[in-house]
């Protein structure tokens, strides 16, 4: 079932350029609850609390482009938004 979802997983970055798979993904609703499963048991591994995410696991998804930190990369995606606002316009207003 975990490699149905890395499959799944590949479709949907084929089909969008990206993993961030919305937890409300009308069109997978398992994908995203998936993948926010990923997220949380790769930070209990970091803490070093009991997870069922493995090294193996964690190389498989980032081959895919898995992304662990979707705020992170929302955050950077907008403010990258705003780079180019500001070179087209001068401002950022």
């Amino acid at each position: 079932k975990w490699t149905q979802r890395v499959d799944e997983l590949r479709l949907f970055r084929r089909q969008h350029g990206h993993c961030l798979v919305p937890y409300s993904y009308p069109p997978n609703p398992q994908l995203g609850c998936w993948v926010k499963r990923q997220r949380r048991q790769h930070k209990l591994l970091t803490e070093g609390k009991t997870s069922t995410m493995t090294a193996e696991r964690v190389r498989l998804l980032e081959d895919v482009g898995f992304v662990w930190d979707s705020h992170d990369a929302s955050w950077e995606e907008k403010l990258n938004d705003l780079r180019l606002y500001r070179s087209c316009y001068g401002n950022c207003l």
